[in-house]
């Protein structure tokens, strides 16, 4: 059984996850044709899709090969946050290759300068001397943030640190190229076929396993830890529950269940297989709610209104307000509801604990935890 993987590998401009509301000079996303999308579709290796992750990389590069073709393709490997890096032969020579960031410096990156190199034991420490095109508006990144460096080894090496972060060595993980999503094994080769919309880390803080939620057409599904899948995409949406238990919304015709406002839906509670463990009920639930609280509720939606179930998918709060927010800690939670501009605390059990009130939920939420603190 493979180790579970949690990361992320984006093969396009990472700094694109910056730049929204931004101006930018970038051109604007590569649009694969059909040929293409087979060919990630089919790939075997990343080296396979070489061209195409050229086509939709914008990344500055140093490199201390003069013949660095072949390699490449395993920057598309690399996670951009994870900071990771990966030992490669070449031309009987030795590379160590890494993506060097610059988030959190004063501008655009427009090259590496240099870098110095020294050996502690088995460890490489290496210090990047970036060049920037000028200082831009924080938060704001208008061109490359990444560099891919490709630095010759002159001794074996099990460890790297650069600028004094420590990277981990490559061991796989789901991969993003252009719009499709796959996963890869610690040696590139493509596990989970990159064609997917969404391929993304579902499971949940305290959880045994590792699971992914991924996406084709619309359609949502589960994969477990080695990327088998386990329920089929056929769902609207899917909120997890524990290891052995999710909720899902099915698609059902007469609406279009991905909108808050659409007809006929209808949330069921299901195992790893997708029997049915309770449900169906009528209403919606948004992919980003979760039960990972201490009374194991989460809010819903029914006719555009708010309320609270709970994972057994009984109704806690009726789904009659305009908005719901969750306050609370690891020991208690407690809601503020808005009905016409007016706020008031009810607690899990559904009971009203305050009168509405015409001030902000926040100030409400406030009101009503520090009289708890009294007591």
């Amino acid at each position: 059984m493979r180790k579970p993987v949690h990361k992320i590998l984006v093969l396009t401009l990472c700094a694109a996850l910056f730049l929204s509301g931004c101006n930018t000079d970038k051109p604007a996303q590569i649009t694969l044709s059909p040929v293409e999308i087979e060919r990630l579709e089919n790939a075997g290796k990343l080296s396979d899709v070489s061209d195409i992750i050229a086509l939709l990389s914008d990344d500055v590069k140093y490199s201390e090969c003069d013949d660095d073709n072949d390699l490449m393709p395993y920057f598309g490997g690399l996670a951009c946050a994870d900071r990771e890096f990966c030992i490669v032969s070449h031309g009987g020579e030795s590379y160590v290759l890494f993506r060097y960031d610059h988030i959190g410096n004063p501008g655009d990156l427009a090259s590496v300068g240099g870098l110095t190199k020294e050996y502690s034991g088995n460890t490489l420490n290496v210090n990047v001397a970036p060049v920037f095109k000028g200082k831009i508006e924080i938060g704001c990144f208008t061109g490359a943030v990444y560099a891919n460096c490709i630095v010759k080894l002159d001794r074996e090496i099990d460890a790297l640190t650069v600028d004094d972060y420590k990277y981990t060595e490559y061991d796989g993980g789901i991969v993003r190229v252009g719009k499709k999503y796959g996963a890869l094994d610690e040696n590139m080769n493509v596990i989970v076929p990159i064609k997917y919309d969404i391929l993304v880390n579902f499971s949940s803080p305290g959880s045994e396993h590792t699971y992914y939620r991924f996406s084709e057409k619309g359609h949502n599904g589960i994969m477990d830890g080695d990327f088998n899948i386990i329920l089929e995409p056929q769902y609207s949406n899917i909120v997890f529950v524990n290891d052995d238990e999710f909720v899902v919304m099915e698609y059902n015709t007469g609406g279009d269940t991905t909108l808050e406002t659409s007809s006929n839906r209808m949330i069921s509670a299901v195992d790893r297989s997708g029997n049915v463990i309770c449900g169906p009920i009528d209403g919606f639930i948004d992919a980003a709610e979760n039960f990972n609280n201490i009374a194991r509720q989460a809010i819903f939606s029914r006719g555009g209104n708010k309320g609270v179930i709970d994972e057994d998918l009984n109704v806690i709060i009726e789904p009659e307000y305009d908005s719901i927010w969750k306050e609370g800690t690891d020991t208690y939670i407690f809601y503020v509801v808005t009905k016409n501009d007016a706020h008031a605390v009810f607690d899990t059990k559904g009971v009203q604990k305050t009168a509405f009130e015409n001030l902000t939920a926040y100030e409400v939420g406030e009101k009503y935890r520090n009289s708890i603190k009294v007591r």
